[in-house]
């Protein structure tokens, strides 16, 4: 092989974002098993019911966020000179407002990395498993102690040694067994160690979650690219998710990436020894930029994600899930957790729909009080076939304006934006013009 050749740059084309440049690192972790798992994962669930292209998955979507968070991370730019000034001290530069230096190339590294498997813990099917813990909690509660008390003698295939370094059970969701397999798998570990990665950086920027020695502070400015309120992860699904759809409508990346600025605040409380507190905040001069992403992601939602028909078969497909799961539990020997467990690190989408179609087949007394023909099988459900046996509630609110239907509805389903949004009035930032 020619120097050429085992040096030359390696490429892979996105059909939203165009060619998107991997390093090594990246290219190894791409091809690792655990990755692979993500090209047979539906990134938007049963929506393909209502909308026909919808059948894109988190493989492709992953590689998106590697190339927003990448290009937001180097085109953002500093807001103040104080923020200049304060990152200065870490030898990170600014060089006409954005950033540059060593320091910097090392940060942008991991934020890459970090948006390359911040959803890798998925289960199949995506959200719907998060689904069925909202509605059955006590069904994903696992605590390692009680496990090894409570069945003496019984062999089972749980790795508890590294339930007890980190359980993904606690405070349960996706995110959660995104940290579990960075830190526990064994191919992404040999990467890490070979490309000098830092795990604990790429937990911190997923999901928050801190582990080993202090964070530098400023880390905390790139945690908004991958685990914030307007991040890679939402512009890369509001926009590739509309394309597969068929819908016209987009979010135009660099003109939204001027309305975000890094910005340091002076500390209030200086106990831990740092002087400034970092954040990515918003500028009010380019607010409409981010008003766009919060409306596009709820016409995404109402448009797409409502759909009638799609999510009737969505909750009749959590409803079978949560009773397989059910009896996983009754068979003892933490069996649910054991398959929960297997769902977020081994199944591929076929491969649980696999488990559900026998599942079906044995015509659990359980499930019959909601599946309206006996001779229901998967099929019936994934194909889409099943809502000419269920009558679907219409909620409107027609007695409002167009004006005011949008936030009201909005508000609504997202009560707890109500107090997000008193606290965000109260803070002290007008001194910086900005809204965090």
């Amino acid at each position: 092989m020619s120097i050429r050749q085992a040096y030359s740059p390696r490429f892979v084309y996105d059909s939203i974002w165009g060619d998107i440049q991997l390093t090594n690192c990246e290219y190894k972790i791409i091809n690792t098993e655990t990755f692979q798992r993500l090209k047979h994962i539906k990134q938007m669930s049963l929506a393909y019911i209502g909308h026909a292209g919808a059948q894109h998955t988190r493989f492709e979507h992953s590689l998106g966020c590697l190339y927003v968070a990448d290009y937001l991370a180097r085109t953002i730019v500093v807001f103040d000179g104080e923020t200049a000034t304060a990152l200065k001290e870490y030898g990170i530069t600014a060089e006409d407002g954005r950033l540059a230096g060593d320091p910097f190339e090392r940060i942008v590294a991991h934020v890459r990395i970090a948006a390359l498997l911040h959803d890798i813990g998925h289960a199949p099917m995506s959200h719907l498993f998060e689904e069925v813990s909202k509605r059955y909690p006590k069904l994903f509660e696992f605590h390692v102690q009680d496990a090894k008390a409570g069945q003496p003698g019984q062999r089972s295939d749980l790795p508890f040694d590294h339930f007890r370094a980190f359980n993904p059970f606690i405070h349960y969701r996706h995110e959660k067994y995104s940290i579990y397999q960075i830190l526990f798998d064994e191919e992404l570990t040999r990467i890490f160690q070979d490309h000098a990665i830092d795990k604990g950086w790429i937990i911190y920027l997923i999901d928050g979650y801190q582990i080993g020695n202090k964070l530098p502070s400023y880390l905390n400015m790139f945690r908004a690219i991958i685990s914030g309120d307007f991040d890679s992860d939402r512009i890369d699904y509001i926009n590739r998710d509309f394309n597969r759809c068929g819908i016209n409508s987009v979010i135009d990346l660099p003109r939204y990436a001027l309305s975000l600025n890094y910005c340091a605040f002076p500390a209030t409380d200086e106990s831990d020894g740092c002087e400034y507190n970092y954040r990515t905040i918003i500028n009010t001069n380019f607010i409409m930029e981010t008003s766009n992403l919060l409306f596009q992601r709820y016409m995404l939602t109402r448009r797409v994600h409502q759909n009638e028909s799609a999510a009737l078969h969505e909750q009749l497909l959590i409803a079978v899930i949560a009773q397989y799961i059910k009896m996983k539990e009754k068979e003892g020997n933490w069996g649910n957790i054991r398959w929960i467990h297997t769902a977020h690190t081994v199944y591929r989408d076929s491969d649980m729909l696999e488990v559900l179609k026998s599942f079906l087949e044995k015509k659990d007394d359980d499930l019959r009080r909601f599946l309206p023909m006996k001779d229901t099988t998967i099929n019936h459900i994934i194909d889409g076939a099943m809502g000419r046996h269920y009558t679907i509630n219409r909620v409107t609110v027609q007695s409002l304006s167009p004006f005011a239907r949008y936030p009201a509805h909005f508000i609504a389903c997202h009560k707890e934006l109500i107090h997000d949004f008193e606290t965000v009035l109260h803070r002290a930032l007008s001194n910086k013009n900005a809204i965090d």
